[in-house]
C-alpha cells in the first residue's frame, strides 16, 4: 500500500526498475548502515549488503567507518562505487572509465520528524523512523542492529530524485567488524569528477 504522505507515482513496472537504477546511490547513501544507525555509533566494519526494491535485488559490498560509507556494486553495466562521508557530497564513481559524478543532494520530505528507539529481548536493538503527516505518525522505516550497533536489517519507503515512492528492505552478512583503509573512502586522484552545473 503507498504511503499517504508520499507523492502521486506512475505504475509502470518497468519505469519502476529504471528508476531504482537511477535512483540507487541516493538509496544507499540514504539507508547505509553509518554512525549511530540505531542510536548508538557502531564499530567500523565490513559486510555484505543486498537491497530490494520493486523486485529487484542487487548486492553491494560495502565498508563503514563513523560516518564514512563505501559501497560498491554491479547494476549490469560494470561496476560502481558509491563513496559518502558527513560533510562532504556523494560521490559515484565508474573504475572502468575513470570518472565520477557529485550527486545533488536529494530533496527531501519537510515535514516533522522523529525516532523511536527500542530494545528487543535478545538486545537487538530496533530503531523506528516516522513522519507526521496529516495529524498521524507514519513509519518511513525499521531499522534493526546488533547489540553494538552494527546494522542487520532493514526495511523502507522514500522517494527517489523523480519523485517516484521506493520501498523496500536491506539486509547485511557476513559482518566483520575492524577498523577499514582510509583509502577506501577517498577519490582516487586519477579520476575526474563532474559536478552538478560544471560542463
Amino acid at each position: 500500500m503507498r504511503a499517504p504522505w508520499l507523492p502521486t507515482r506512475s505504475s509502470s513496472r518497468h519505469r519502476h526498475a529504471a528508476a531504482l537504477c537511477a535512483a540507487l546511490p541516493i538509496i544507499l547513501a540514504l539507508h547505509d548502515a553509518a554512525q549511530a544507525e540505531c542510536g548508538v555509533r557502531s564499530p567500523d566494519y565490513a559486510a555484505n549488503r543486498t537491497v530490494t526494491v520493486a523486485g529487484k535485488t542487487i548486492a553491494v559490498r560495502v565498508n563503514v567507518s563513523g560516518s564514512k560509507v563505501r559501497e560498491e556494486t554491479d547494476l549490469g553495466h560494470g561496476a560502481r562505487v558509491t563513496i559518502r562521508a558527513s560533510g562532504r557530497p556523494v560521490v559515484v564513481i565508474d573504475p572502468r572509465a575513470r570518472t565520477g559524478i557529485e550527486l545533488p543532494t536529494p530533496r527531501g520530505i519537510h515535514l516533522p520528524t522523529r525516532s523511536i528507539d527500542e530494545v528487543a529481548q535478545d538486545g537487538r536493538r530496533v530503531r523506528v523512523q516516522q513522519v507526521e503527516s496529516r495529524g498521524q505518525w507514519l513509519e518511513t522505516s525499521r531499522t534493526t542492529c546488533r547489540t553494538d550497533g552494527v546494522m542487520l536489517g532493514q526495511t523502507f519507503v522514500s522517494v527517489d530524485a523523480r519523485g517516484q515512492e521506493l520501498s523496500g528492505s536491506l539486509m547485511q552478512v557476513d559482518i566483520r567488524a575492524g577498523s577499514q583503509p582510509a583509502a577506501l573512502f577517498e577519490v582516487p586522484p586519477d579520476i575526474k569528477v563532474t559536478r552538478p552545473g560544471s560542463e
